[in-house]
């Protein structure tokens, strides 16, 4: 890579024995510049990942694919996603089983469709690996 003396300097690049006349990769001003192999620059930091904000699921079940499109950026849903691959989840119908009974009573929660584990989400959202 070819960089003048001002970009080196402000990024804390090392100098070089080595040097050609021409732009500037960084700056585009012609002159005098170090020519250095990119692999021996220091990497640039890496973006801090958009914090993820949890609010309290709507769904008594836990968080419905509706409310975690609205929360969650596009990336940040396709990672969740790909966490959940062979994970459990659940789907909220607006009825459960009632298995004294021997048939379906409301819910009081619902319809939601399909509802992912409050503790799942957690785990995800704080970088904890799958336990299941």
């Amino acid at each position: 890579m070819f960089f003048c003396d001002p970009c080196g300097k402000e990024r804390k690049w090392p100098d070089s024995i080595f040097q050609s006349y021409g732009p500037c990769e960084v700056c585009g001003k012609v002159g005098p510049c170090n020519d250095v192999p990119s692999k021996y620059l220091p990497l640039p930091p890496k973006p801090k990942p958009t914090p993820i904000v949890l609010v309290k699921p709507e769904c008594k079940f836990g968080y419905s694919a509706k409310q975690l499109a609205e929360m969650l950026t596009e990336k940040q849903l396709a990672n969740f996603l790909k966490w959940m691959v062979g994970q459990t989840f659940s789907s909220c119908s607006g009825w459960v089983y009632d298995h004294k009974r021997g048939f379906n009573v409301t819910s009081g929660c619902g319809p939601h469709g399909y509802v992912y584990y409050e503790h799942d989400v957690r785990r995800w959202a704080e970088g904890k690996p799958v336990i299941d």
